[in-house]
């Protein structure tokens, strides 16, 4: 007779969590009853992410060991983690080797589920290295047989409002565009 009983699912790892977008990804997780872990950088405050119940995996994406550590165990792997937003002296880094380490530690502890958020046209853009760089972790996934889905949003409409401001307060589309159109609906 073998054992019936429902195995509970592990923690969804969400690298990225302690940024913007990794942050409603793990707010919207555990408003499903998720169980979310984070991994997060030994030197970044983790606080905000305990307060909420998220379990914390120190590590980092240039360590791969730390990677395999903070995946054991997970049902899923969700990565919103993107070096050129941050900039800095490891930018390039975290966007190539980092990228490489998370499919090679996701192959190697056998990862159910991998989510990798990309970019519009990453495929197609070879001269624009952030977005060059998602194209090659996708293909790193693939050649590592990680079963894996790319999200590839055109942009995150509440980024460009914050560089503009809010398009609803300002009256404005998109918050600066200043010319007016002349009213193009059929006259009655």
């Amino acid at each position: 007779m073998t054992d019936q009983t429902p195995q509970t699912p592990g923690p969804v790892l969400v690298v990225g969590a302690t940024g913007s977008l990794g942050g409603k990804v793990v707010r919207a997780l555990l408003d499903r009853g998720k169980s979310v872990r984070a991994l997060v950088r030994p030197t970044t405050d983790a606080s905000r992410l305990e307060a909420l119940g998220v379990e914390i995996a120190r590590g980092d994406m240039l360590n791969e060991p730390s990677l395999v550590k903070a995946m054991t165990g997970a049902d899923a792997v969700i990565t919103t983690a993107a070096g050129y937003t941050r900039g800095g002296k490891q930018a390039h880094d975290i966007d190539t080797v980092g990228n490489a380490n998370l499919a090679e530690a996701a192959a190697k502890v056998g990862v159910r589920r991998f989510v990798l958020l990309s970019i519009l046209t990453s495929d197609q853009t070879p001269d624009v290295p952030h977005f060059w760089h998602k194209k090659l972790a996708e293909d790193r996934l693939e050649e590592r047989g990680v079963p894996f889905v790319a999200l590839r949003p055109g942009a995150f409409l509440d980024q460009i409002a914050a560089m503009g401001g809010s398009p609803s307060r300002s009256a404005r589309p998109c918050g600066s565009a200043t010319r007016r159109y002349p009213d193009l609906r059929p006259h009655r």
